[in-house]
């Protein structure tokens, strides 16, 4: 029996590369995909067997509208399917990513087929599209696979659509479109579509117009085509309506409601220098040792040697042989050009036009772009190989494709034992106990450096690094390690680049140097100095070499204190130095320098941060990512330093300055990780110590916070400030007490007297806590504004006693309520009129497109079949 070649390369080539998780038991546990989709796919599963929407979570940040969120959509069509048989969600992400990775390369071959490719030149096309750079870059995003795997099928029912143009073509069309829209990250549904968009564009443009027909027939025919168009648009926008509506109600309030500024449109822009990593993907290092431009992941976009050949071979010769590639041909040409022109970011004159007139104002990482390019490499690829009609010269290609794209691609995205990932951490015990004692959720606050003091020696910084100075180090290579981690200035001058290199002793030429770029070094982060050799290299000793081809504002820092005399060293101010001239250059002085090593334990499972708290049934207090709302974000970066230095310019520790904010905000837990040989100050700030943990020389800790308020209480006095910045100025004020006075903001000062005076016997109390829903008892002898420590949003409602009443947000980003004196009984509760909406939209839409797909009908075909 004659094997198939194309599919059974299909099929082994996904399952060599998932088989250490279909076979092994390993599995993806990293970066966005640990931190993000795991507690968010967690959190959706509780909604989804309660059979609720998930409206509102309290657990993500200080409480936050998921279906708003977009960042995952609670209606991935395969995530609904899983969840409903009850798989962990961490199991159900890598069934996810193996079940959509093997839909994206049935529909790509499938497309590429449809198009009469040849099939070993459709599988090659699948392949590469679905292993390239771009999709195994962003495996760990789980919103982005979730609509690249997609936008196969869409091109199939678009084609599908010009072939028959009925009414159930275009209800088929709908389907993969609003698929893409219900699921993805909005930006990249918004360039998943547009690679469907321009395809139709092409095809509609290049229909062949009737030849001898009645001067109607001819008007019918695009009119027809319009209306269907428009028809397949209406049906998948209105099925996506609980993406689309409740994202558009948040867009007003969150951080991404104005322009972003411009120093954030340029990040992640994709230099031309990373083009190597086209074929050579770790040239600049790996996920976890990396020393290029910015982001490993964000920029990666490989495709392999002879794709790219084939690509070339395939935009040289266009679709001469062939004649139904030509619409794929021109949208490869289109998505090629556009990427070429956007990807760039700032080295691009043409994205720096766009931006700079403010055409372009929210888009931000512009190295994404590079999907369009992996995208039309994949289909010229396949048009490349379809033209090389003979099979012994085509198959190894297209083998050898495959097993390129295997080989680079296996250890792009490190995997960790399941049954390690799955393990409960201590942490998660305590924040659960938490829960289930006071029947709220713990507030969490976790980051590496709080109150923790290391002695660091006296340091001074070397001369600018350039081709008359350089520096050398001799180091010790110790057991296991990863990185030469250094403290490290960059001047801001223009782009400089700084040459490390290693030596088997002074002098002797490097085999390997590692090129750091100025732009790339973070002002406040040490440079991780990562060389794939240091895995074999444990016990030697080694020279490490610091120069520049060129003056640039570039400076290490030496410490006078040498542990060891042997590892004392050299300031050469001599260009391409002798031996001798080295020898001579030998310092009383020594590199401040440190180590990072393979193998240690993950600090954002250990101390449960960004969002893992959720899974543990706990909030956090950490920024959560794009589309949050900004009164949050705004006010965790001002009193929390959000992703910042933890001690101002003032020398003063966030923690110190703000504790009463902290206290108000109902942070519950605090961890951190304890340096080795450092001081944990912790204790003596009155935070209570209730769990430790070693990882390697360092301690990893979590404290109770003894001085925390309540979640909900009540305060005497009020003033309505609108002004966010003015509340800001009073809030960070020393003489701020929260339990005497709260800023309202949200409301109109003519309609409402807020109250003046300290309600003496006031109290508070939660008698039922939902996430949609939460009911206080209070009692007071005088009105008081009632704060409860959850976020605030224009869909949350108070009611008291049942009467409809005011909802102000109070101190930038909580809840209130003002309440009269006595005994009374406070309801939040949140309605979002957008979910109202969808909910409506959404039965009507697929009621309507199961009518059509079910009901028999006699199909019109288009005045003539498209190739």
């Amino acid at each position: 029996m004659r094997v198939k070649l194309a599919p059974t390369l299909l099929l082994l080539t996904w399952a060599i590369f998932f088989s250490r998780t279909l076979f092994l038991g390993q599995v993806y546990f990293l970066d966005d995909l640990k931190i993000i989709f795991y507690p968010l796919e967690h959190v959706y599963g509780e909604f989804q067997r309660a059979g609720e929407l998930p409206e509102w979570s309290p657990l993500f940040g200080f409480g936050h509208p998921l279906l708003a969120w977009g960042q995952l959509g609670f209606f991935t069509p395969v995530h609904v399917v899983l969840r409903f048989f009850g798989l962990h969600p961490l199991l159900l992400l890598q069934a996810s990513i193996l079940i959509y990775f093997l839909l994206g390369l049935i529909g790509m071959y499938w497309f590429l087929r449809r198009r009469q490719l040849a099939s070993l030149a459709a599988a090659l096309g699948a392949v590469v599209y679905v292993f390239c750079g771009f999709n195994i870059g962003h495996l760990n995003h789980v919103n982005f696979y979730v609509a690249t795997m997609v936008v196969p099928w869409l091109l199939v029912a678009i084609d599908h659509f010009f072939h028959k143009q009925t009414l159930k073509s275009a209800a088929l069309l709908a389907l993969p479109a609003a698929a893409i829209a219900v699921s993805a990250h909005a930006q990249m549904a918004l360039y998943a579509l547009l690679v469907g968009a321009l395809y139709g564009i092409i095809r509609a443009s290049a229909r062949r117009q009737p030849g001898k027909h009645l001067v109607l027939k001819r008007l019918a025919a695009p009119a027809q085509l319009i209306s269907l168009t428009l028809l397949a648009g209406i049906l998948a926008l209105s099925l996506a309506s609980f993406a689309i509506l409740p994202l558009f109600e948040l867009l007003p309030y969150s951080d991404r409601a104005g322009a972003l500024p411009k120093e954030e449109l340029y990040e992640f822009s994709y230099p031309l220098s990373h083009a190597i990593t086209l074929i050579a993907p770790y040239y600049f290092g790996d996920h976890e040792h990396y020393w290029g431009a910015k982001n490993f992941q964000e920029l990666a976009a490989y495709v392999g040697i002879i794709p790219l050949a084939l690509a070339g071979w395939g935009l040289i010769r266009g679709p001469r042989r062939i004649p139904s590639g030509r619409h794929e041909y021109w949208l490869a040409v289109m998505l090629l050009i556009l990427s070429l022109a956007v990807a760039p970011g700032k080295y691009s004159p043409v994205y720096r036009f766009l931006v700079e007139n403010n055409i372009i104002t929210s888009l931000a990482i512009p190295g994404r772009f590079v999907f369009f390019f992996d995208t039309a490499v994949a289909l010229l690829a396949a048009m490349g190989l379809s033209q090389i009609r003979r099979h012994s010269v085509s198959a190894p290609l297209a083998i050898l494709a495959a097993a390129n794209l295997l080989y680079f691609g296996w250890n792009y995205n490190p995997l960790s034992s399941a049954t390690t990932a799955l393990s409960e951490q201590p942490l998660s015990r305590i924040l659960g106990d938490f829960k289930h004692e006071t029947g709220l959720p713990a507030r969490l606050l976790s980051r590496p450096d709080l109150l923790a003091t290391k002695v660091v020696p006296e340091r001074y910084p070397t001369e600018q690094i350039s081709p008359t100075f350089s520096v050398h180090q001799p180091i010790t290579v110790p057991e296991k390690a990863a990185c030469l981690m250094l403290p490290i200035y960059s001047q801001g001058q223009p782009a400089r680049t700084l040459d490390v290199a290693l030596h088997e002793k002074l002098g002797s030429v490097s085999p390997t140097t590692l090129r750091v770029r100025s732009e790339d070094i973070e002002s406040d982060q040490d440079l991780a100095v990562c060389f794939p050799e240091l895995a074999t290299l444990a016990g030697r000793q080694l020279i490490i070499s610091f120069s520049a081809p060129e003056a640039g504002g570039i400076n290490l820092y030496f410490t006078p204190n040498v542990e060891n005399p042997e590892s004392r060293l050299y300031f050469v101010r001599k260009q391409n130095p002798t031996p001798e001239q080295l020898v001579q250059s030998r310092k009383e002085l020594q590199l401040e320098y440190d180590w990072t090593y393979r193998n240690q334990p993950d600090p954002h499972i250990v101390l449960m941060s960004r969002h893992l708290q959720a899974t543990a049934g706990a909030s956090s207090a950490q920024w959560i990512s794009a589309f949050g709302l900004n009164a949050y974000r705004s006010f965790i970066s001002l009193f929390f330093a959000n992703d910042d230095t933890p001690v101002d310019g003032d020398g003063v520790h966030f923690l110190s300055r703000y504790r009463t904010i902290l206290n108000m905000s109902g942070i519950t837990h605090l961890a951190q990780i304890v340096p080795g040989g450092a001081t944990d100050l912790m204790p003596a700030a009155g935070f209570l110590e209730v769990h430790s943990q070693t990882i390697s020389n360092q301690a990893a800790k979590v404290y109770r916070n003894p001085t925390v308020y309540p979640r909900a209480f009540l305060v005497g006095g009020a003033v309505i400030q609108n002004d966010d910045q003015e509340v800001k100025q009073a809030m960070s004020a020393d003489n701020f007490d929260p339990r005497q006075l709260v800023y309202l903001s949200e409301i109109d000062p003519r309609t409402l007297v807020p109250p003046a005076g300290f309600p003496e016997g006031g109290s508070a109390s939660i008698t039922a806590y939902q996430p949609t829903q939460v009911t206080i008892a209070t009692q007071s002898r005088a009105p008081a504004v009632l704060v409860l420590t959850d976020a605030w949003a224009p869909a949350w409602r108070v009611f008291i006693d049942g009467a409809n009443s005011p909802a102000p947000r109070a101190n930038m980003v909580f809840r209130a309520a003002i309440v009269p004196a006595g005994e009374h009984t406070v309801t939040f509760e949140y309605h979002s009129p957008a979910v109202a909406r969808a909910r409506i939209i959404t039965l009507v839409a697929a009621g309507l497109i199961i009518i059509i797909l079910v009901v028999p009908t006699s199909p019109t075909r288009a005045p003539a079949r498209q190739t």
